[in-house]
């Protein structure tokens, strides 16, 4: 992977992060959910070279499956629109976030060698940049993670 590549890596996993942490500094629920799908279409171009420049379908075939496994009665409507018509809009950063890491987990899947063919050098080269884009990931989650305190043990104090 060349730097610029592992670069825009970074900015797409950054920006996902921040949309999903601080929604409100990003827009409406519409925008947002537009501007992850937007990052999640970059990113697979990135780790996927099969990945056409016009080439969105298998993105948006997980997303719509996404959609009606996780919404009761699920249209072709955007996920934003059907929340808001549910008077549930705050659940859509969580349901995206969850779709963002489904996503990854799919690509990883889907760019997996078959150990009975010989490794083709795009093979390897999707391996890499699908390892370089969990790291950055992996990175991310670490550098966000909530402090744990430990609890603090009092003496038994007998009464006098």
């Amino acid at each position: 992977m060349t730097p610029n590549e592992t670069r825009l890596l970074e900015f797409v996993t950054a920006r996902l992060d921040s949309l999903l942490r601080r929604p409100s500094a990003w827009g409406s629920n519409p925008s947002i959910e537009d501007q992850v799908l937007q990052l999640l279409e970059l990113r697979r171009f990135v780790l996927d070279p099969s990945t056409g420049v016009n080439d969105t379908q298998k993105l948006m075939r997980a997303y719509t499956r996404f959609i009606s496994r996780t919404l009761d009665n699920a249209t072709a409507e955007p996920l934003a629109a059907q929340l808001e018509r549910r008077g549930r809009p705050g659940e859509l950063t969580t349901l995206l976030r969850m779709f963002v890491e489904q996503e990854l987990a799919e690509l990883v899947a889907e760019e997996s060698v078959d150990i009975t063919v010989i490794v083709r050098p795009r093979d390897v080269e999707a391996a890499h940049r699908i390892i370089e884009q969990l790291r950055i990931e992996s990175e991310l989650h670490l550098r966000h993670r909530p402090q744990v305190y430990e609890a603090i043990e009092f003496p038994d104090v007998k009464a006098r």
